[in-house]
């Protein structure tokens, strides 16, 4: 398997990727805009800035809980998958939704427990909204 180097896809690749993301955990705010609507790129960023998680143990807690639930399931492909990320890192960027300085992940959870719980910054797919929408548009 080849190891895409993410840095040289072109805006328009990095928002068709994230374009299968968006509804995931779209909770109506202005950080889940239409893909086409943004401005792509990729870079690496401090994954605290998306709040996901309020300490690395926090995140090395529950990526542990994952693991444990998939194994208790039986899906001990996935579990290994989770515990040799946190072992050895991982490549794959995650999607974020970016307005100011705050972002909202489209997809990535896990991966973004690891980098957290692991110290390391998060290879992240980030789009910001062209336009953000008024007031108005806001409020569902």
């Amino acid at each position: 398997m080849s190891v895409i180097d993410w840095s040289k896809v072109p805006e328009r690749e990095l928002a068709a990727e994230a374009a299968g993301y968006r509804g995931d955990h779209d909770d109506g705010s202005a950080f889940f805009f239409d893909a086409e609507d943004g401005c792509w790129r990729f870079e690496m960023v401090d994954p605290a800035m998306l709040g996901a998680f309020a300490s690395a143990d926090e995140a090395r807690d529950w990526i542990e809980a994952e693991i444990l639930m998939f194994e208790k399931d039986g899906n001990e492909s996935r579990a290994t998958f989770y515990r040799s990320m946190l072992e050895a890192g991982f490549s794959e960027p995650v999607t974020i939704g970016l307005v100011g300085s705050e972002g909202r992940l489209w997809d990535g959870w896990h991966r973004t427990a690891v980098a957290i719980a692991r110290g390391e910054r998060l290879p992240a797919i980030v789009g910001t909204p062209r336009s953000l929408p008024g007031p108005a548009d806001r409020s569902h």
